[in-house]
């Protein structure tokens, strides 16, 4: 994979596709890499990370390493309770990777991430 990438001739493999089925009778469709390709997007999500944890808000707890549900549960009672908010708002994106407009999170990445190799990697 390492020579692959160097001379930009590296190609994911189809990924598996297989439904969950949810509680409303639906079904939930799951992407299953293979090891190499999640091998790689792990790699390129430590990047990322590293890029921008620094430009989030302390209070953002989704996704982060280190927070969870429960930082998120015991900062919002303090907040609720002492601080200056009285309310909260929950919202869920239906199908959100499907529906977001890829073209302009590139653009979003390439504002901060001048690599152009990497980015071209992570549009793939």
């Amino acid at each position: 994979m390492r020579k692959e990438l160097k001379n930009k001739s590296y190609h994911t493999n189809l990924v598996r596709r297989t439904y969950i089925s949810k509680t409303n009778g639906d079904q939930r469709p799951l992407g299953i890499p293979t090891v190499r390709d999640k091998l790689l997007q792990t790699t390129c999500s430590k990047i990322l990370e590293v890029v921008y944890e620094s430009k989030f808000y302390e209070t953002r707890y989704a996704y982060r390493k280190g927070r969870g549900a429960k930082d998120a549960v015991k900062h919002l009672g303090k907040e609720l309770n002492y601080g200056k908010y009285g309310y909260v708002v929950e919202a869920d994106i239906k199908e959100y990777f499907q529906n977001i407009n890829h073209e302009r999170l590139i653009e979003m990445l390439a504002h901060d991430i001048a690599d152009r190799p990497f980015l071209k990697l992570i549009n793939k």
